[in-house]
């Protein structure tokens, strides 16, 4: 028999849809901005239908005046037996609100296309939710039992076949499946490019937000928080997830990118993305993760972190593939480097990718020895061009990376830990003005306290490169 506070209630678990995919539909940074704060939008309108939803909602944390910027998902208490009808109460609010916000762009249709901006719209919002008809007041066992129930609903959802007919016609160039309304033609007369209704909704709302210039390269930042999932599940009661679900709702409230610097595109708690200068995008990257760390454990704690991807590739470049490359480089920071750290790709124009990582803190949580490393070449009065180069074709031969059949190593760590630090240093004096940039104990303190290097030992010269590509003077 369940006591107290959940006596009477059950749980119900709602989430909008599609997101990453959605946001990632986007030609500039303005219009993953707008997707963003379209589903925000639609979310909060979803969870105003449940009876007083600042003091039910258990994930997010929210008030009663302030519901901007939510996440898509919301998790709440509601009288029992009223779940369902909750639900769909939440669901038809969620409709009615991006059909309220279609409205504006739905003006700009031509008539012979109004029906098929209509049909778009009705069919792009995908919606699931879960009830726990029989919650325990064990805060944890009840999130993931719910969070079973979701995964099981969404695996058997039904859904209608895309509502097209003239397949004939120009399809949306950034999503690639519904007919574009606004069909541009080339300078041949050809009409090759255009959008769909939710593209065209996402440009609309885009034009009205300031972005700033962010360059000929930029960079895309995906942050996500380590072991969340387990974190929450250990949660017993309403009020210690509620005091968790604050600390991330704090967090997510305090990310900002400076105006000149990039465009915070969402934040939900222990998820965050932003497209910003490519030359910032470490020094952001990397305060988006310590305050994470910062607000979400007591002082001198840091049993809470967050993994980052960061992906950086010239402007012209497809806006998706950098963001995707960002979401490959998070999964890498997780799986490849054991979480709490950093993983990079840089989209070459040439169709090259540079891959470089580290973990944030080190030994004695000391800072990264490869971040200091990084910062004080970057931060040289002199550009140091030709130094990377340099070492890459001297470190070539010993083929940093090479592994057997077996995947382990073929060379040994302790013997390459002294080449690679005298062709190092070889190399800096060779290269004109790097006298005193970097010194001896600088690369010894990489080799020796980045325990991921004896794994990972051509990520040594990965990050040489990747800093050198980054900053290198573009007139």
């Amino acid at each position: 028999m369940v006591e107290g506070e959940y006596k009477d209630k059950e749980l119900l678990l709602f989430q909008l849809g599609p997101v990453q995919e959605f946001i990632a539909q986007a030609e500039t940074p303005g219009d993953l901005k707008a997707g963003s704060e379209l589903l925000s939008t639609i979310t909060a309108a979803a969870l105003k239908e449940i009876p007083e939803y600042w003091d039910a909602a258990i994930f997010p944390a929210v008030k009663a005046d302030e519901l901007s910027r939510i996440p898509n998902r919301f998790l709440v208490g509601v009288p029992r037996g009223e779940g369902e009808k909750y639900a769909e109460m939440a669901v038809a609010a969620a409709r009615d609100e991006l059909k309220r916000i279609a409205a504006e762009t739905r003006k700009k249709i031509s008539d012979d296309r109004l029906a098929a901006f209509d049909s778009q719209v009705e069919a792009f919002l995908q919606t699931s939710w879960a009830i726990l008809k029989n919650p325990t007041g064990n805060m944890g066992a009840d999130y993931k039992a719910i969070g079973k129930l979701m995964a099981m609903r969404r695996n058997v959802r039904t859904f209608a076949a895309w509502p097209e007919e003239d397949y004939g016609l120009v399809k949306d160039f950034l999503s690639g499946k519904e007919v574009a309304l606004d069909v541009v033609s080339n300078r041949a007369g050809n009409k090759n490019s255009g959008r769909g209704a939710m593209n065209l909704i996402k440009k609309h709302r885009a034009e009205q937000l300031k972005v700033p210039d962010l360059g000929k390269y930029i960079a895309v930042i995906a942050l996500d928080g380590d072991h969340m999932g387990e974190k929450l599940s250990n949660f017993k009661g309403k009020d210690e997830h509620r005091a968790f679900s604050c600390k991330l709702a704090k967090y997510a409230a305090s990310v900002t990118i400076g105006d000149e610097e990039g465009v915070r595109v969402y934040a939900g708690g222990d998820d965050v993305l932003a497209v910003v200068k490519a030359e910032k995008a470490f020094g952001i990257a990397e305060k988006l993760a310590e305050s994470f760390v910062e607000k979400l454990n007591e002082k001198g704690e840091r049993k809470v972190t967050a993994s980052v991807g960061v992906a950086i590739g010239s402007a012209k470049e497809p806006l998706q593939d950098i963001i995707q490359e960002a979401r490959l480089a998070e999964s890498r920071a997780k799986h490849v480097y054991g979480r709490d750290a950093l993983a990079v790709s840089v989209l070459k124009r040439s169709g090259e990718i540079l891959h470089w990582g580290c973990k944030w803190k080190t030994e004695m949580l000391e800072r990264a020895p490869a971040l200091e490393i990084y910062d004080k070449l970057t931060n040289s009065k002199e550009r140091l061009a030709g130094f990377a180069y340099k070492l890459a074709g001297f470190l070539e031969p010993y083929e940093l990376g090479r592994r057997g059949k077996d995947g382990k190593l073929l060379a040994d760590w302790a013997a390459l830990k002294g080449v690679m630090c005298a062709e190092t240093l070889h190399s800096l004096m060779q290269t004109e003005k790097a006298k005193g940039v970097l010194k001896d104990a600088d690369i010894n303190a990489y080799l020796n306290k980045d325990k991921t290097l004896a794994e990972h030992p051509e990520d040594f010269l990965g990050l040489f490169l990747c800093e050198s590509f980054i900053n290198r003077p573009r007139d």
